[in-house]
């Protein structure tokens, strides 16, 4: 893990993060102290415990689209704003087909 002194010149190399839903806090914390070019995802906590690939690299290619229109941080889907409380496993676009259930 990374100092949240350094997370920007390191962040900013990136398009997308995507973060363990531990990091909820540090997240929260770091991106009211400062702005990224990086969109940071805080990964729902079944997705992050199964990590499904083709979910997950789905859900990073939204997270990037979205992200450039909103610059919003960190990041999170329409409805997806509590990371804890998501229940999905799949991608956001995907989570009405349940797939992995």
């Amino acid at each position: 893990m990374i100092g949240s002194s350094h997370c920007g010149e390191i962040l900013n190399q990136y398009d997308v993060a995507m973060c363990c839903p531990d990091l909820n806090f540090f997240i929260k914390k770091i991106t009211k102290e400062n702005t990224f070019n990086c969109a940071l995802y805080l990964m729902p906590p079944r997705m992050y415990g199964t990590l499904y690939f083709d979910e997950v690299y789905q859900d990073a290619k939204d997270v990037y689209d979205e992200f450039k229109k909103t610059k919003v941080n960190p990041f999170h889907f329409s409805g997806e704003e509590r990371v804890l409380a998501i229940k999905r496993m799949e991608a956001y676009r995907n989570k009405d087909k349940h797939k992995y259930d």
